[in-house]
């Protein structure tokens, strides 16, 4: 309930109160319960790479918590898992994106997003952010552009803020500088409203560019 409120900090306290021995819960923690936790906080970032290891734990469980150390450290493996392997592939498409080789992310990114959603796995809309910048930066602007449009007015609370930042950025980099500058206020309010204010700094950026 805290995640879908948006309360992430609140919902890592939590958590981290039932898994210590907290009143509020006087059953077993094993070791898939304890993962299936960690698995529900971990696409929010909210975790340490020393949190992302459960001794025990189920196979499928195990090798998620090892993609997120992956994608945390920048060192992308393989799995048998299929939300494991999405998440090295995100992994990966991270280091070729800080790379610039922006067609490699692009394509990695996408074949992220195929995998059907469950336990562990990051949004797809949070992924096609990625896919969309990596287009941008690969000459399909325009078409990146429309489709963050799209995104923006079908509405996605979980990635609202970076998909804010990714649109500011696609504005300015058009030459459109008042939806620039509009888009930039618009993930600043999210920012505020998610409490997370990790992506002030590009939205800031856009806002001194178009000033």
């Amino acid at each position: 309930v805290l995640l879908a409120a948006w309360q992430y900090d609140r919902a890592k306290a939590f958590a981290d109160d039932l898994l210590s021995g907290t009143a509020l819960y006087h059953g077993p923690i094993t070791p898939d319960l304890h993962a299936t936790i960690r698995l529900h906080l971990a696409p929010h970032r909210r975790l340490d790479v020393q949190e992302l290891a459960v001794p025990g734990a189920a196979p499928h469980l195990a090798e998620r918590l090892a993609a997120y150390r992956a994608l945390a450290l920048g060192a992308p493996g393989s799995a048998t898992d299929p939300i494991a392997q999405s998440l090295h592939q995100v992994a990966a498409a991270e280091q070729a994106q800080a790379a610039g080789r922006y067609a490699d992310a692009r394509e990695l990114y996408a074949a992220a997003r195929k995998v059907e959603p469950g336990l562990g796995s990051l949004p797809p809309t949070l992924l096609e952010v990625g896919e969309l910048y990596c287009r941008a930066e690969s000459d399909e602007l325009p078409a990146a552009l429309e489709r963050v449009r799209e995104l923006m007015t079908a509405g996605s609370s979980w990635a609202a803020p970076q998909l804010a930042v990714l649109h500011a950025r696609l504005e300015y980099a058009s030459g459109n500088l008042q939806e620039a500058e509009a888009a930039a206020h618009a993930g600043l309010r999210w920012m505020d409203q998610l409490q997370d204010r990790s992506l002030a700094p590009a939205a800031d950026q856009v806002l001194a560019l178009v000033a």
